[in-house]
């Protein structure tokens, strides 16, 4: 009866626990500055919420569920540089938008080159693609738990992912594209089954 307990809960430890993520207070997009000066001033700076544009998609639409789901990147205060990968949705039908969840907290990490993208798969799952930076800083993966619900997210891999623009293409699987720095840098891109992330990795035709 021990052996059979101690295997059982051996068995429980390796399953994901499923755990409510924290819901922010409101919406507050993180603000940033680059902090290379010129005679013009500053190279960029300001609300950077959604950098960069290689990030994308942010927002996608799902006629399912009838709600537009989006990530951003936000922050713990108005007054502090703390990055929190955010997201939510517009309900079409009921006309509202919740308040946002942290799908991922960076840790300290005060640069919008880590903010995210987001797909849906084809039962419904939300993935959110969090950036690296380079190779100073991974990325990682996520997804809900239950289709079309933010209320709690498992993380489904780290690594180095930098850019992220997943594609979910029907009856296929996703397809990710991302920037890698090996040689200068590279665009490689993943592919995967319709059920499970990204996992082929190779180089565009060319590179």
């Amino acid at each position: 009866m021990k052996i059979v307990l101690v295997i059982l809960l051996s068995l429980a430890a390796l399953l994901p626990v499923k755990a409510q993520n924290s819901v922010a207070d409101g919406y507050r997009g993180i603000w940033f500055t680059l902090g290379q000066f010129s005679e013009y001033g500053d190279k960029y700076s300001g609300g950077l919420g959604t950098y960069t544009a290689n990030h994308i998609p942010i927002a996608i639409y799902s006629p399912e569920s009838r709600k537009t789901f989006f990530t951003y990147g936000g922050t713990t205060r108005a007054d502090e540089r703390h990055l929190l990968i955010m997201l939510s949705y517009y309900d079409h039908e009921k006309k509202i938008v919740p308040q946002p969840v942290i799908v991922c907290d960076k840790n300290g990490v005060n640069d919008p080159h880590d903010n995210a993208a987001i797909s849906i798969d084809g039962k419904g799952f939300i993935w959110v693609f969090v950036s690296g930076r380079s190779r100073t800083r991974p990325g990682f993966i996520y997804k809900s738990f239950t289709p079309y619900d933010i209320g709690s997210f498992e993380k489904i891999r780290e690594g180095e992912i930098t850019y992220p623009q997943p594609w979910w293409v029907k009856d296929k699987g996703f397809i990710l594209l991302f920037t890698k720095y090996t040689n200068g840098r590279e665009l490689p891109y993943e592919m995967t089954g319709r059920t499970a992330v990204p996992q082929i990795r190779k180089n565009p035709p060319g590179n």
